[in-house]
């Protein structure tokens, strides 16, 4: 998908995606020629970053906590808890 396309789906602005791009938040798209072209895990990172958000992480928290590698952790940790599956 291009960038209006991944906006419009992660209900953000496209000056959002930009953004978070700049701030190492979210990758940058495969090019082919001069089209960027987004796929499903930078819609998933921005589903991701928005929680984050809501739960009151700054941008700058954010970056870091990718940074260090703990997404699946944070996904994990954000999701509902009815949807949260523990191990006996």
């Amino acid at each position: 998908m291009r960038l209006d396309e991944l906006a419009r789906r992660a209900g953000v602005a496209s000056t959002t995606v930009r953004l978070y791009q700049a701030k190492g938040l979210l990758s940058p798209p495969r090019l082919v020629g001069r089209t960027g072209w987004y796929d499903q895990h930078h819609l998933t990172r921005l589903d991701l970053v928005a929680r984050l958000q809501e739960q009151g992480f700054s941008l700058a928290g954010i970056a870091r906590l990718l940074e260090v590698g703990a997404e699946e952790q944070l996904d994990a940790l954000l999701r509902p808890a009815d949807e949260v599956v523990l191990s006996p």
